[in-house]
């Protein structure tokens, strides 16, 4: 009845019928929520794991370039000084103390991952950008100690250029059985906290 004075009344008093009726019959209404009231709805984000990662990375540098050759010592720039280190008569008379620098980015026989690998594992003996820089006074020749100069920046090479081999067959499914039960286990942990969040609401 209320709605119907309200479509018969004049627009002022069709207004006032029509809240009337607003009034009356709005318990049924449904309620719209306000923009900011709604909530987005949650993103899970798949992280993947340290054992998924590094087989990731195993399976792509297969791929990679290997360094063309090794270190020699035209590479490499020597600058001998007075050691301190064992001589006997001739400490502190003969230079036999090595400095070598070697320059990461003008080695041509290096790949670009290589240099970036090598000068990233080396930060702490850089000069300048790309300039590594060691020194050996283990011996009592230069000779000796250039040797072992090259020989340490050789290994410094090897395990900037390292490349892990591809996990095999067992490995990949070790890796897989391990996921599975975490994923088991985390559904589990998440069903349990809801089951005692509803019992405490339920004690209230």
């Amino acid at each position: 009845a209320l709605l119907s004075l309200a479509h018969r009344a004049p627009s002022s008093s069709c207004t006032a019928a029509a809240r009337t009726a607003l009034r009356c019959y709005g318990n049924n209404a449904p309620a719209k929520k306000e923009p900011w009231r709604q909530r987005p709805m949650p993103v899970t984000v798949c992280r993947a794991t340290r054992g998924e990662k590094a087989a990731s990375y195993a399976k792509q540098a297969q791929s990679f370039d290997r360094p063309k050759r090794q270190i020699e010592r035209e590479d490499v720039d020597f600058i001998f000084s007075r050691s301190g280190g064992p001589g006997g008569q001739n400490v502190n008379k003969v230079e036999t103390r090595v400095t070598a620098r070697f320059d990461v980015e003008s080695a041509h026989f290096l790949p670009d991952w290589v240099k970036q690998k090598l000068q990233k594992q080396q930060a702490n003996r850089l000069i300048g950008k790309s300039v590594i820089q060691i020194s050996v006074q283990e011996q009592r020749t230069q000779i000796d100690n250039i040797r072992i100069a090259v020989k340490k920046l050789q290994e410094m090479i090897e395990k900037a250029s390292y490349i892990p081999p591809p996990p095999d067959k067992e490995k990949f499914k070790k890796m897989k059985r391990v996921m599975r039960n975490a994923d088991k286990k985390r559904v589990e942990d998440k069903r349990r906290k809801s089951q005692m969040r509803r019992l405490k609401e339920e004690l209230r």
